[in-house]
């Protein structure tokens, strides 16, 4: 589980690809810039011991250590450990300092953007929620409905507009200022249409993520808010009941 909000940026090094599978390398070597840390001085010699020694109470804090210091992230994980990967719950096969490698199932391509990674992509990466930790996001699973497609990108003053294009079989799953998980990013949607949908982005998200790097025609991992999907779940396995007024009765309308 995690929470849409992205810890660091890494560094696609190495795709290699087999008729089941893909293995790919990222590396993190690029210190995120004004992550608004201060009064921190005492940790800059060992920031993962640092970490190492966190409680629940303080795993916020930690978290912060690794926007300082990015590559720190990997040294505090073990192989089987689970990162959001541009949204895509992955597990770590294995870490070699500042790389992490990360085999992508034939399903995970079929679903995702990650398809077609390439080396030198930037992408967004989010280690799981833990007990403790602040949920500034909102609930997101790792795991990827569809791919979107970047149909306009408006910047206007002090924040981007895009506009994403999605399969209109999906949009039982949005509303109006309901959440989004784009490439991971924790987002409000902001306009609605059936087969479209925009949000917006204040400067800080451009800066800590690569949704700056996107461009018109793009793809982009789509995962719609959990809550949504179980109600909807629920609701088709009701077949002696209305829908409403099984809604009613429970208290959701």
């Amino acid at each position: 589980m995690f929470t849409g909000i992205i810890k660091t940026i890494g560094t696609v090094t190495d795709v290699k690809s087999t008729k089941s599978e893909t293995l790919i390398a990222i590396e993190i070597k690029e210190p995120l810039k004004n992550d608004g840390m201060q009064g921190d001085e005492e940790i800059t010699q060992e920031p993962y011991e640092h970490v190492r020694r966190q409680g629940n109470s303080e795993i916020d804090a930690a978290l912060r250590v690794f926007q300082r210091f990015p590559a720190q992230l990997f040294k505090s994980k073990e192989v089987g450990n689970s990162l959001a990967i541009n949204g895509v719950c992955l597990t770590i096969t294995k870490i070699d300092g500042n790389k992490a490698f990360f085999n992508l199932m034939t399903e995970t391509l079929k679903a995702t953007n990650l398809k077609d990674i390439k080396v030198g992509e930037k992408v967004n990466i989010e280690p799981a929620l833990t007990f403790g930790q602040g949920l500034d996001g909102h609930l997101v699973q790792g795991h990827v409905d569809t791919v979107g497609e970047i149909m306009e990108i408006r910047k206007e003053n002090k924040q981007t507009t895009l506009r994403i294009s999605y399969p209109k079989n999906f949009c039982i799953f949005l509303s109006l200022k309901g959440s989004i998980a784009i490439n991971g990013v924790s987002l409000t949607i902001s306009f609605l249409e059936e087969d479209f949908f925009e949000v917006c982005l204040v400067n800080h998200t451009l800066k800590v993520t690569n949704l700056s790097k996107l461009k018109k025609g793009d793809k982009v991992n789509l995962e719609f808010d959990a809550i949504a999907k179980y109600l909807k779940s629920l609701l088709d396995a009701k077949e002696s009941e209305t829908k409403y007024e099984f809604l009613k009765d429970r208290g959701f309308i």
